[in-house]
């Protein structure tokens, strides 16, 4: 694969786990730390969103040079 493939595949596979660590906690009791954990992980999925949006524009760039 090449390291753009890679870096994607790195990227999905974490936002799985945040999501089913998100998943967890909808079901669960909310405590103070539960709730800082969970700012957390959506504060990280949103890097993680960039992230995407821009290895997708370096591949475009790639791509048309």
């Amino acid at each position: 694969m090449s390291e753009t493939s890679d870096q994607m595949v790195s990227v999905l596979q974490e936002i799985s786990v945040l999501k089913q660590l998100e998943d967890e906690y909808a079901k669960g009791v909310k405590g103070s730390q539960e709730v800082a954990d969970h700012e957390s992980r959506h504060r990280r999925l949103e890097e993680l969103t960039q992230e995407i949006h821009r290895i997708a524009e370096s591949k475009k760039e790639n791509q048309s040079a």
